[in-house]
Formats: structure tokens, C-alpha cells, sequence
């Protein structure tokens, strides 16, 4: 309560002892007679049974009947007023009511005043304990939310790591990257990334990537072209790269880099954008971090089973596919084609007089060229041709895709550049050729055996009529 307030009741109460002084005095102006002395008599006991009420009983349970017994006991005094009636008796009872009346509602206002005093008295004491209870209460509530926070994180990082084990379930490096796209979009929320793996030899190339935009796809020749691999080379933990305004015409704002290493191996990266319109989240940022890293291991798994796989399908010394490899490239693709009527063709070269060049130079000299003839072969082929090693010294090319003419191309430029290539023995320049068959798959044919028939015949062809040249 405020003190003005305070000083407002107090003068209400002074004013209203002299109000009762005054009362108090009028009860004696009429009471010259004694018969109206009893009346004077009988205001003074009411008085002071009032004064007992406001002072001496302020607490009493029962006031209300003391106060009301004390107005019985005066109507005793004034019984005559229903009899006989005269001025000073009915002045006497309306002096009788007023004061009755004014002590009760003085009396609420004692009462106002006794609870304001002990509010104000109380009030700098539990002041203390009230802030307090809500400094504590405070607490309560934000150690409660924490906690919410900490079990929502925990059922979030166990789902994560509950994802993250499927990442283990396989070594086939598309499948665990599919495996890997769907826990980054469903569990942890990244709203868009793509994915770059590093290859020894070709650098970084782009393998998976999810809600790219054609804009993103634009900065993204942009910034390697300027950045170039080196760039991402030096990267070897979480980066947050400012996107220039002037470099692109959108709203993209930043490229989140998330490496993937592995035993300070950079195997790829991952980068997501961030747009004007607002960051990503920290939460996500983190969880991320936390999944590169199974990722990494993922991918670095995958890499040494498909170089397992490869060095098991592979001739050690041409680096070309074995003969069984080749025969199942060589079924696979005779039913596509003819399932999808579409073209196929065989190239087969074999090196010319061969066991005379193993005679004159040694078989280490025989070795260094068939894996000179294999590697302009690999060099002269890309994907989907797929190039074995079918014999001693022959060599086979699947050519899914192509015609005969466009395979007898290939295979004549392959032949030009054998025949131009140098090899070295003891400081000397030796040459060699090569001779080659061609054929092209045709529906009336049964089976893949039947074509590779063909493109064998065409190479003796080639052999028997001179070597050095390709036969269709």
C-alpha cells in the first residue's frame, strides 16, 4: 500500500475522533433535566462499548454479537420513545444510530488499516523469499527444459546412430551412398547437398546429390573452376564458405564443406548451401559432422572392396579384365541388346608375330609390350566399352552402343597408334602391330558365343591376309 494512501485512512480516523468528541458533547446539551440524564447515561455506555469494539476487540470472533447485545442493552434506555414521545428523546435516538452506524463503518476502515500496516511491515520480508521462490522456480523450469532438450537429443543421436549402421550393411559403394542420402534427408534434415569423391587419378568427381537447383549446379562450375581441386585439399574440418554476391544471381549466401577423411585421407566432400533467407540450423550442422565421419569409413570400405573386386577380375600385369570377367560382360550385354534391340559390337586385336618378339627380346621384353598395347587400349576407350585380356596375347573390346563401322573406327585407331608407339630394349627403339576382327551383333543370333565366332573369324582374316590391319 502506498503511504498516500496510508496518510488518507489516518486522517479519516482523526477526523472521525472528533466526530465522536463532538457526539460525545451533544449528548449533554439536552440532559439539563434529569429525567434525560439516563439518555446521556445510556450513550455513554454505548461509548464505550463501541470503544471496546474498535480498540480492545479487534480480533474477537464474535464482535458482530457483542456489538449487537450492546445496542439490546440501550433500547432498554429508550422504551419510553414507543409510549410517549418528545423531541429530546427522538433527538437522542437519531444521535444513538449515528453513532452506531459511523463506529461500524469506522470500524471496516480499522480493520483496512490494520491490514495495510501488516502488509507494509511483511511485505520487505517476504519480498526476499518471494524472489526467491521464483529465482527457483525459474531454475525448475529451465533445468526442465534442458531436460526436454537432452532426452529430444537423445532419441535424435540414437536414431542417427541406429541409421548409421545400416551404412555398414554394405560394401557397394552406390548402395551405402543411397544409404547415406536418406539418413542425411530424413533423419538429420539437410535440405539439400551433393556429394564429391575424390579418384586418385581423375581428382573429384560429382556422385550424388540431392535437391541441387539449376542455379546451384552453375555456382558449382564456377566455384571448382576457380577454386579448383587443390582447393579442397587443404580442407580437414567443417567450413563455412561466403558466397560473393556478384558471383551468382540468387539468394545462396554460403557453402557449408563437410570433408570426408579418414585417417587424414581426404576421400570426398560433401557441400550443402545456405540461402539469405536463413541459416542452417546448428543442431544439424552438428549432427552432420557426426555422420561424415561412419560416412568416410563407409566409403573408404567400399573403395577397398571394389579394389578388391577389380584386382580379382583383373590381369595383374595389363590391368585388363580376365577372360570369365569378360565372358559374363559379354552375356550381359548380348541379352540387353537383344532384349532392347539395340547395338553391340566386338573388337579382338592379337599382337603380330609375337613369339618371335618373345624369342629375339626375352619374355620381360614379351611382358612390357602387352602392357604398353594394354594401356593405349585403356586410353583409347571409355565408359560403358570394357576392354579383357582373352588369351596370351590377344585382346577383347565389348562395345555396347556401337555399330560395326563405328567399332572398326576405334579399332583402326587403336591399330595406328600400336604401330606408331616405340618401345625401348636396351636403349634401341623396337616396334610392333597388331591385327584385329570386328563384328556387330545381329537378333537371328542365339547366343553372345556366336558373335565373339564372328569377330574370331574376322581376326584370322586380318592374320591371313598380311596382319597389320582390321577386318570387318
Amino acid at each position: 500500500m502506498s503511504d498516500e494512501k496510508t496518510q488518507n485512512i489516518k486522517g479519516i480516523i482523526k477526523y472521525s475522533i472528533y466526530f465522536y468528541v463532538i457526539l460525545f458533547f451533544l449528548t449533554f446539551i439536552p440532559s439539563s433535566d434529569l429525567y434525560f440524564m439516563k439518555y446521556a447515561v445510556s450513550l455513554l455506555l454505548l461509548c464505550h462499548i463501541l470503544l471496546l469494539y474498535i480498540i480492545v476487540f479487534p480480533v474477537f470472533k464474535y464482535t458482530h454479537y457483542f456489538y449487537l447485545s450492546g445496542g439490546l442493552v440501550n433500547l432498554f434506555f429508550f422504551r419510553d420513545i414507543f409510549t410517549k414521545f418528545s423531541p429530546v428523546e427522538f433527538y437522542y435516538l437519531i444521535v444513538y444510530y449515528i453513532i452506531l452506524f459511523s463506529t461500524f463503518y469506522f470500524k471496516k476502515i480499522l480493520q483496512r488499516v490494520r491490514v495495510f500496516d501488516t502488509i507494509r511491515n511483511v511485505a520487505p520480508r517476504l519480498k526476499p523469499l518471494i524472489e526467491a521462490r521464483f529465482e527457483i522456480e525459474s531454475k525448475v523450469s529451465s533445468l526442465r527444459n534442458e531436460n526436454l532438450d537432452l532426452e529430444y537429443h537423445k532419441k535424435n543421436i540414437n536414431k542417427i546412430y541406429n541409421q548409421i549402421k545400416l551404412i555398414n550393411s554394405t560394401l557397394q559403394l552406390k548402395d551405402m551412398m543411397e544409404l547415406s542420402k536418406n539418413i542425411l534427408v530424413d533423419v538429420i534434415g539437410l535440405d539439400n547437398f551433393v556429394f564429391y569423391i575424390k579418384d586418385k587419378e581423375e581428382g573429384y568427381s560429382r556422385f550424388l546429390e540431392h535437391n541441387i537447383s539449376h542455379e546451384m549446379q552453375q555456382y558449382l562450375q564456377i566455384f571448382l573452376r576457380k577454386k579448383g581441386d587443390k582447393f579442397f585439399d587443404k580442407i580437414t574440418s567443417y567450413v563455412k564458405f561466403a558466397i560473393e554476391p556478384e558471383e551468382v544471381l540468387s539468394n545462396l549466401s554460403n557453402i557449408n564443406i563437410f570433408p570426408l577423411i579418414l585417417k587424414e585421407e581426404i576421400l570426398g566432400m560433401l557441400l550443402q548451401y545456405e540461402d539469405k533467407r536463413g541459416k542452417v540450423d546448428e543442431t544439424i550442422i552438428n549432427n552432420t559432422k557426426i555422420v561424415i565421419r561412419y560416412i568416410s569409413m563407409g566409403i573408404k570400405k567400399a573403395m577397398l572392396y571394389n579394389k578388391v573386386q577389380e584386382l580379382s577380375q583383373r590381369d595383374g600385369l595389363t590391368l585388363l579384365y580376365l577372360r570369365r570377367t569378360f565372358n559374363g560382360f559379354l552375356e550381359d550385354e548380348f541379352l540387353r541388346a537383344k532384349r532392347y534391340k539395340s547395338k553391340l559390337s566386338l573388337i579382338i586385336f592379337d599382337i603380330d608375330l609375337f613369339k618371335k618378339l618373345n624369342d629375339k627380346y626375352g619374355h620381360l621384353f614379351g611382358d612390357k609390350v602387352l602392357a604398353g598395347i594394354a594401356g593405349i587400349i585403356l586410353e583409347s576407350i571409355k565408359d560403358p566399352l570394357t576392354a579383357s585380356r582373352y588369351g596370351g596375347e590377344e585382346f577383347i573390346v565389348t562395345c555396347p552402343n556401337m555399330n560395326k563401322a563405328q567399332a572398326y573406327e576405334l579399332a583402326d585407331e587403336i591399330r595406328k597408334k600400336v604401330e606408331k608407339f616405340k618401345f625401348n630394349y636396351n636403349g634401341n627403339s623396337v616396334k610392333t602391330t597388331i591385327s584385329g576382327g570386328v563384328a556387330e551383333f545381329s537378333v537371328s543370333m542365339k547366343n553372345g558365343s556366336v558373335l565373339l565366332k564372328n569377330t574370331d573369324d574376322n581376326l584370322y582374316k586380318a592374320k591371313n591376309s598380311g596382319r597389320n590391319k582390321i577386318c570387318k
